[in-house]
């Protein structure tokens, strides 16, 4: 949305300043054919200082005006090149931090059928050591004691898991793999668990694709 707005005012300030200093030259190319042309040559190479000086004034005037407007255009694209670059970041952590995950539980589950373990007694065993995994990320995050810091993560995940089921389920084009995207709502889920005061209204966080 940001970056819309920016390029709007981006388009509306040229769409303004061009006609305003094209209008400028042209009025001084006016001026000096009819100094030329009413008042002969000395006169006419006058006009041509006179309107370099004044619009280079002008020109300098309408800059100093349009710092503001410049500003706030610059503020809103680099906003939004920056939100971009995090999004990407936090996507291909994701998607590297379920592959780990994916990696290790399947590494557990040849130790366990090496051990003896029956495909439901693997399944069990690794659902447990996964919730005590969360039972200790939880207590972790509870002794930290950091709610501030939890609030922005919680904010930043549950915008991101509303944006790609957005993709996901009304376009049709996910950006990442289910598997990065359980891990992102899983890790939004553990930290509203360990600060719930902070979790967000209609929380995003439980269930998968």
């Amino acid at each position: 949305m940001r970056a819309i707005i920016g390029y709007m005012l981006l388009g509306l300030g040229v769409l303004v300043a061009w006609p305003v200093q094209i209008g400028i030259w042209l009025f001084g190319i006016y001026y000096i054919i009819t100094a030329f042309i009413n008042s002969g040559i000395f006169a006419g190479l006058i006009s041509i200082s006179i309107v370099v000086v004044g619009s280079s004034i002008l020109f300098m005037i309408i800059h100093f005006l349009s710092l503001p407007y410049i500003a706030v255009v610059n503020a809103l694209l680099e906003r939004q090149v920056i939100e971009e670059r995090e999004k990407n970041r936090m996507n291909a952590e994701c998607e590297m931090l379920a592959g780990e995950n994916i990696k290790s539980l399947s590494q557990s589950g040849k130790w366990l059928a090496k051990a003896g373990m029956s495909s439901e007694e693997i399944e069990k065993e690794i659902e447990k050591r996964q919730k005590e995994a969360d039972e200790d990320f939880i207590e972790r995050e509870k002794a930290r004691n950091i709610p501030k810091d939890a609030r922005k993560e919680i904010v930043k995940l549950h915008k991101m898991v509303k944006h790609h089921k957005h993709l996901y389920y009304d376009l049709n084009s996910p950006e990442i793999s289910d598997d990065a995207y359980d891990h992102l709502k899983h890790r939004l889920y553990l930290i509203e668990q360990a600060y719930p005061r902070q979790a967000l209204t209609g929380s995003v966080s439980k269930g998968r694709h």
